[in-house]
This record gives structure tokens, C-alpha cells and sequence, in this order.
């Protein structure tokens, strides 16, 4: 009964285990699929608590976007892809020119695995970046891509990202 009890302590205190599979990823960015990383704030968004007010459709924006400067700005647009691994980044549609890639401020807070085809709302700050091959790999793994899709990615990539601060999900 004592070397049960001690068990059932011992086990309640120790540290969940991940299973992190070995693809060498970056292991921040790469947990067992059973955890949940999306926590909603007490609004239902996630992230900091932010407003639908004052938004303009991504598309809209891009027109007339100086892309040398960094902007803050409340965009919406759909989601085409998000990290299957803990929903640590997602696209969104822009049309002619390719997926925006978001990620979330000081990786403070992660949206749904399960958001793709829905629209959001996103505050934060947009500029253009390039992206590196290793990074664009990382993501392509992430977002559960063959091997063989990875591996035909070979140069790096100038495009608009986007760190939000704060997501809404559209119903």
C-alpha cells in the first residue's frame, strides 16, 4: 500500500513527458500532438484581448502597403495553413502573392490546430522579410508536408510576415 501511494505521488509530481519525435526540428516548436497549446483569453481569442473595429481585409491592405516600413495594423483574412505540431504559426491568403506567414508575439500564445478555412482577425505589425531555406523547410515540416516536397525547397523567400499580438477567429 506504501510503495503504491509513494507511486501515485511520485507520478502525479513528476514533469508530463513529450514525445518529441527525432526530425530535427527545433524542439521548442515540436510536441506530442496530444497536448493543447491554444489557450482563449476570457474574450474566446487569443493572445492580447483585441477588437473587430477598424479592420481591413489583408487584400486591401497589400495595395497600399510600403513595404519598407514596419506598420502596425488590424487585418483579416483566411486561414490557408496552421502549425500541426502546437499551432505556433499560421498563412493566410493573399492572393496573387502567396500565403503571409503570422507568427504570435514572444511566442506567448498559439491559435487551434484545426483552423484552416476560417477567417480571422489579426493585430499586430506587418513588414517584408526574407525567410530563409531552412526556416521555409521547418515550416513545410511542420505543416506536415512530404519529404519530398520539403526537399524541393531550395531558395529563400522575400514575403509579407506578420507578428500578431492578438487573434480573433471568425464564427
Amino acid at each position: 500500500m506504501l510503495i503504491s501511494v509513494l507511486f501515485i505521488i511520485t507520478s502525479c509530481n513528476a514533469p508530463a513527458k513529450k514525445t518529441i519525435e527525432k526530425t530535427g526540428k527545433d524542439e521548442e516548436c515540436y510536441a506530442s500532438k496530444d497536448q493543447e497549446y491554444a489557450k482563449p483569453n476570457e474574450k474566446g481569442g487569443f493572445g492580447d484581448i483585441i477588437t473587430k473595429d477598424k479592420v481591413i481585409p489583408l487584400s486591401e491592405f497589400t495595395k497600399s502597403y510600403d513595404r519598407k516600413t514596419l506598420q502596425t495594423t488590424k487585418i483579416s483574412g483566411k486561414v490557408l495553413e496552421v502549425c500541426e505540431q502546437k499551432g505556433c504559426w499560421m498563412s493566410l491568403e493573399n492572393g496573387s502573392e502567396g500565403p503571409m506567414m503570422v507568427h504570435f508575439k514572444d511566442y506567448a500564445f498559439f491559435v487551434p490546430r484545426d483552423i484552416e478555412g476560417k477567417n480571422v482577425v489579426i493585430e499586430g505589425e506587418i513588414k517584408s522579410d526574407t525567410t530563409s531555406v531552412k526556416e521555409l523547410r521547418h515550416y513545410a515540416a511542420d505543416g506536415g508536408k512530404s519529404k519530398e516536397e520539403i526537399e524541393k525547397i531550395t531558395e529563400v523567400k522575400v514575403e509579407l510576415t506578420f507578428m500578431a499580438h492578438g487573434v480573433i477567429i471568425e464564427k
